[in-house]
């Protein structure tokens, strides 16, 4: 262990707080920009293998 100077431990650890600085921004940047439940402009996908909620409703008529 003669390799874990100092100043390569200091490395790690500064790599490692940039590298989770970096992924919190993306994160933080990421909630930020997305639509909230309330707005008008928010519609959820609905999935493809859902059946249509009017029972009445028939395919291609």
């Amino acid at each position: 262990m003669d390799f874990l100077t100092r100043e390569v431990f200091d490395t790690a650890i500064l790599l490692v707080i940039m590298i989770g600085s970096a992924l919190a921004i993306v994160r933080f940047y990421r909630d930020m920009i997305r639509p909230l439940p309330g707005d008008p402009r928010y519609r959820r996908p609905l999935p493809d293998n859902t059946a249509p909620s009017d029972p009445t409703h028939t395919e291609g008529a």
